[in-house]
């Protein structure tokens, strides 16, 4: 899935604020869930969802017009991702509400997370504290692609890894992102311990790809 147009083979499902966390659950490799405009409150857990490398599993909001907008609630992180492979999530708002919740975590209780894709995310109100981070990884993970997305006002913009070195964060494609007005780092990796012993971990040394953003007039450019 890194850098490429997958082609979807499967359902494509049509949600809206009422519907969605119902036909999450029955997501299958190569089905599309295509969420209405609205505001989403309830979160977007994508916890032990599994696409594959040619059939991943899409959930986008609109390509242009109003935004589907996940707004945060105490004590959950609002994009929360647990044991999950082969996603892609595009073109949705994270208002973090200035709660103490980050935007996207893969979360540290999870085994891994690999190949992810958060493309077209808009990503804010996430500044009351440097510890909020827009994308957060603390778990194992690997084949991430961050692309295009436009992150304001948060305390960290990306922070991947963990403090401790044991949640290495592997061969991610990082490019083409916007992140402004943070509290403190814009983007940190954290170093890494041995990487543990997990099923389809790379095993290889591989490299993480950071690309700057794209020279545009503004942060709505894309």
């Amino acid at each position: 899935m890194r850098g490429s147009s997958p082609s979807f083979s499967g359902q494509v499902y049509t949600a809206t604020p009422d519907t969605y966390r119902v036909r999450l659950k029955i997501l299958e490799p190569g089905d599309s869930l295509q969420l209405m405009p609205g505001e989403y409150k309830d979160g977007l857990p994508i916890h032990y969802l599994h696409g594959t490398s040619p059939a991943p599993i899409m959930i986008s909001g609109p390509d242009k017009g109003p935004r589907a907008i996940f707004v945060a609630r105490p004590g959950h992180n609002t994009v929360s991702i647990v044991n999950s492979s082969y996603i892609a999530i595009r073109n949705l708002d994270i208002d973090g509400r200035q709660l103490t919740v980050d935007g996207v975590k893969c979360e540290g209780h999870a085994d891994w997370a690999h190949h992810i894709t958060l493309d077209g995310l808009r990503v804010y109100g996430h500044g009351n504290d440097q510890q909020t981070v827009a994308i957060s990884t603390k778990c194992p993970a690997w084949g991430w692609v961050i692309r295009h997305n436009v992150i304001t006002d948060a305390g960290t913009g990306l922070y991947l890894g963990d403090s401790d070195g044991r949640a290495p964060f592997i061969n991610g494609l990082i490019e083409h992102n916007l992140i402004v007005d943070t509290l403190g780092y814009n983007l940190q990796i954290k170093h890494q311990q041995l990487r543990p012993v997990l099923p389809e971990i790379p095993v290889e040394p591989s490299t993480t790809i950071i690309s700057e953003p794209k020279r545009c007039p503004g942060p709505m450019c894309w």
